[in-house]
């Protein structure tokens, strides 16, 4: 999910929740509710369908969304989101000014038609209810630290997520930003690398993923601009701990060296990068419900050019508003199977 398609999600829960306020100065007006509809329609990614679906559900679900009129401005961000669901409003119309007639009847089947197909092509994996990550990002001027924060909540068996969120596995659930990640072969006590393209070489026999193990992690991580615009590249290693009890398990990862960075047309070979520590840490309660919360610490580190020493902060900056794509991403991630 891009800035503008956060931005047009954002304005369409606000729209959700307090309607369209015209007393809202406009330097903090969200978008107009068709527009943001339009802009989150119009994106064609597999990993664009999570903000749709969210979209979606928060407009159906909107008390201020008329049920009497299909013609609403609600209804017909419904309509731009997902054409399928057009005969929903109309439903939902009859069943408000005629239900206790045959007519209301066969409005109410086709209610349920509708309903069963939202739920099959844009709710949530069978067997795996989740709520929206709740992501924030602080970036500290002075030391230039980037810390962020995610949390949501998965009704998933604690074993599939152990299995699922392992940083082994995090190119299969989030392939969209890590290319390639991997137990580092550390058999000879140091990692080696592919002087070629400085990929690390991979643990003939990596430990399961989801189980208890320490090792080095190389991780190839890309952002990217559309479909062809390269503009960020890391590969890079991390001391990796994977520990679990019958409730809880915990992810810990902490920077151990970089083997390429790229940003832009910049590169450099070990260096560009001086902190990417996190965890992630899943709890089993009661309910069936595993509660998720993820860290970063991130910064990076040693990119002085011509242009001046404020290069590194305009980076930093840039990555603090960016860095948050990676950790929404986790709403598609914890129900994927691997």
């Amino acid at each position: 999910m891009n800035d503008e398609q956060r931005f047009a999600l954002r304005s369409i829960e606000f729209h959700a929740a307090y309607g369209d306020d015209e007393r809202w100065p406009d330097d903090y007006r969200p978008l107009p509710l068709e527009q943001a509809a339009s802009i989150l329609s119009a994106a064609n990614e597999p990993d664009d369908e999570s903000p749709r679906r969210r979209a979606i559900a928060r407009l159906l679900a909107s008390p201020l969304r008329s049920t009497t009129q299909p013609e609403s401005a609600y209804n017909r961000a419904i309509v731009a989101l997902a054409p399928a669901l057009r005969q929903i409003p109309l439903v939902l119309a009859e069943l408000a000014t005629k239900a206790d007639t045959k007519i209301g009847a066969r409005a109410a089947n086709t209610f349920l038609a509708y309903s069963e197909w939202l739920v099959r092509r844009l709710g949530p994996t069978p067997g795996c209810e989740r709520t929206p990550p709740q992501t924030s990002i602080d970036f500290d001027r002075h030391t230039q630290l980037i810390s962020a924060r995610s949390s949501m909540r998965v009704r998933r068996p604690l074993d599939d997520l152990r299995r699922t969120m392992d940083p082994q596995n995090w190119d299969v659930v989030i392939p969209k930003y890590f290319r390639k990640t991997c137990i580092a072969d550390c058999s000879m006590d140091v990692s080696q690398a592919d002087a070629r393209d400085y990929d690390a070489l991979c643990d003939a026999s990596p430990p399961p993923a989801g189980s208890n193990w320490t090792g080095i992690l190389f991780e190839h991580y890309e952002l990217d601009i559309g479909k062809h615009l390269n503009l960020v590249t890391f590969k890079n290693l991390l001391d990796c701990s994977s520990q679990g009890t019958k409730d809880r398990h915990e992810f810990h990862y902490k920077l151990n060296s970089v083997l390429y960075a790229k940003i832009g047309l910049l590169t450099k070979l070990g260096g560009g990068l001086d902190r990417d520590d996190g965890e992630i840490r899943l709890s089993q309660d009661a309910d069936g419900w595993v509660d998720l919360h993820a860290t970063k610490l991130f910064r990076l580190d040693g990119w002085e050019l011509p242009l001046g020493p404020d290069l590194d902060f305009l980076l930093n900056w840039w990555t603090s508003v960016t860095i948050g794509t990676t950790l929404d991403a986790s709403y598609e991630a914890v129900c994927k199977q691997v």
